[in-house]
């Protein structure tokens, strides 16, 4: 209710506010130290500390905002857009000493849940107390019954959305277990790919997609762990990525159409179109759909193996998606041409793949692309933002 406005103020389309706010929301499930619910149901399966599974999920979800904040900056370069003036821009040193102590009850879940002295449900409960006695620091945020009572019945309604598939899928995983559906649904699914990782990988992720259109995300992924996980995991894939992969699917099938319903929410609030919102998230997103793969080929991405590959995996992936992105928007550090997109998207390509030759020429490609940009003039016109 704040972001959309102000991105509309400033000149962006509608459509395109309420993408990047859907895209954005919906990464906060993947995004360390507090992830979404599924995070530490991943935890519980792989039985190893949510600390180690947030720890995992650094690069992937940095790498997932870089492409992000990339094509929201070609965006608004394509569009000529500029910043708020000084005058027009809010007291950020205020409103954080009057919010500040509103961050207690989450650096107290925090140290519980990393310290390891106390359970994820003790640490929630000592936190939510936190909430309303640090509250009445200040009388702006002071909780009186009234919406301690408004807390109390949204955080139970939030829980059974949770609550009621984790149930489900305990009787699930009775049946697919105790029928042997399994073992038999791993074997179909290897039959499809051939055996290829690649083609097995399209496969769960297009599976992963389907189930989050209708699920909440900790359901989607629960049941996608337990029906797809043993086939990555049998295909030779790291445990702990092959359900990154599936957790990271489950969380973006939120903003995948046809049923993207962070995109549609977001597009309500932005008073846009639902298919045009929900295709302009898709396309932001776009680059990130391609972490996960590299997650699956190089586990560098998720802390695993020597030094040397998780810096250089790292560093080339993220010029991959900043090149896809430029790619996508069709700007670069000027209007990119018919070519020069096609050249971005193949350099970009190129980078995902987790080899030392595509690295390099891929590497190569995009740096003529950005040569041959630099040497042309500009052809920006700045926009003012309108006036308030």
């Amino acid at each position: 209710m704040f972001t959309i406005p102000l991105m509309k103020k400033t000149g962006f389309q509608p459509a395109f506010a309420g993408a990047v706010e859907a895209v954005a929301s919906t990464g906060g499930q993947i995004m360390p130290p507090i992830m979404g619910a599924a995070a530490f149901i991943l935890a519980q399966i792989l039985g190893i500390s949510y600390w180690k599974v947030a720890a995992a999920a650094v690069i992937p979800a940095l790498l997932y905002y870089i492409a992000l904040y990339a094509a929201i900056d070609f965006k608004s370069m394509q569009n000529g857009l500029v910043g708020l003036t000084k005058n027009e821009l809010p007291d950020v040193r205020g409103g954080i000493l009057k919010r500040i102590h509103l961050m207690i009850p989450l650096m107290l879940l925090i140290y519980y849940i990393v310290s390891f002295t106390a359970t994820p449900v003790t640490a929630a409960a000592r936190a939510i107390l936190a909430v309303v006695v640090v509250s009445f620091i200040r009388r702006e945020t002071r909780m009186g019954p009234g919406k301690i009572f408004d807390a109390m019945e949204k955080g139970a309604r939030e829980a059974v959305t949770v609550a009621i598939p984790c149930a489900v899928a305990g009787v699930l995983i009775g049946v697919v277990i105790f029928s042997g559906l399994a073992l038999k649904l791993t074997d179909i699914l290897i039959a499809l790919s051939g055996g290829k990782l690649l083609l097995a990988l399209i496969l769960v992720m297009v599976a992963v997609i389907i189930l989050g259109m209708g699920m909440p995300t900790s359901a989607a992924y629960l049941i996608a762990a337990i029906l797809l996980a043993p086939l990555l995991i049998k295909l030779g894939v790291m445990p702990l990525a092959a359900h990154m992969f599936i957790f990271y699917f489950a969380v973006i099938s939120m903003i995948t159409p046809p049923v993207a319903l962070a995109s549609f929410v977001a597009a309500g609030m932005a008073e846009s179109d639902l298919w045009e919102t929900g295709l302009e998230a898709f396309k932001i997103a776009m680059p990130s759909f391609l972490v996960p793969f590299v997650v699956v080929y190089n586990p560098g991405l998720i802390l695993e193996g020597p030094l040397w590959d998780i810096i250089w995996g790292t560093f080339t992936t993220m010029i991959g998606v900043i090149a896809l992105s430029a790619s996508l928007i069709g700007f670069f550090f000027r209007k990119a041409r018919s070519w020069e997109r096609a050249v971005l998207l193949g350099g970009g390509l190129l980078l995902i793949v987790p080899e030392i030759i595509t690295d390099l020429i891929g590497i190569a490609v995009i740096g003529g692309v950005l040569a041959v940009q630099l040497r042309r003039p500009s052809d920006l016109v700045k926009r003012e933002i309108p006036a308030s």
